[in-house]
């Protein structure tokens, strides 16, 4: 069986990624991550330090498999505050890591395939992947003018996009 995308949601360090990534990344056209690589849960018992392992997996797997091509990597929240002076300041977790902080923003603005939104299109159905969403105002306003943007220009347009989409994702700006 063929499919149009693989979608992984949150990863937050875990490794649930695995399993259906050998499974299916022959059978599809494009895998798109979700976002919030990092920031474990502690409960999960997984430190920071096991996300950052954890990262580097996935992009040995993308790799090793040759996916880059078909494979977009999404900004999630606990993406964009390591990546964006605003959403730190307006929209940082509790989660955000001190200590790895410098690291993980490097491993994520070296990603060639980071972005804040991939368009897919399902058949005559035009389709918007992100994070957590977009409303039509914000889309309008923003982030068509950013879609295609290479991820080598990410520091361009992540803070203004971060900024009015807000604290609510798509609301007014803080």
């Amino acid at each position: 069986m063929n499919f149009k995308y693989l979608i992984i949601p949150d990863i937050h360090g875990r490794k649930f990624w695995i399993n259906p990534l050998e499974k299916y990344c022959d059978q599809v056209e494009h895998i798109i991550f979700l976002g919030d690589y990092f920031d474990p849960h502690v409960s999960e018992g997984l430190s920071e330090s096991d996300a950052i392992d954890n990262w580097h997996e996935m992009m040995e797997f993308i790799a090793y498999h040759e996916l880059w091509n078909r494979t977009t990597l999404l900004i999630g929240n606990h993406d964009a505050h390591y990546m964006s002076r605003v959403f730190a300041i307006y929209g940082s977790s509790s989660r955000k890591s001190i200590e790895h902080g410098g690291e993980i923003k490097s491993l994520l603005t070296a990603c060639p395939v980071l972005q804040i939104a991939f368009k897919g299109r399902v058949g005559d159905k035009k389709i918007l992947f992100t994070h957590a969403g977009v409303n039509d105002d914000w889309y309008s306003r923003h982030l068509l003018s950013s879609l295609g943007h290479p991820s080598s220009k990410i520091d361009d347009y992540i803070d203004p996009l971060i900024y009015f989409a807000g604290l609510g994702r798509g609301s007014s700006p803080p």
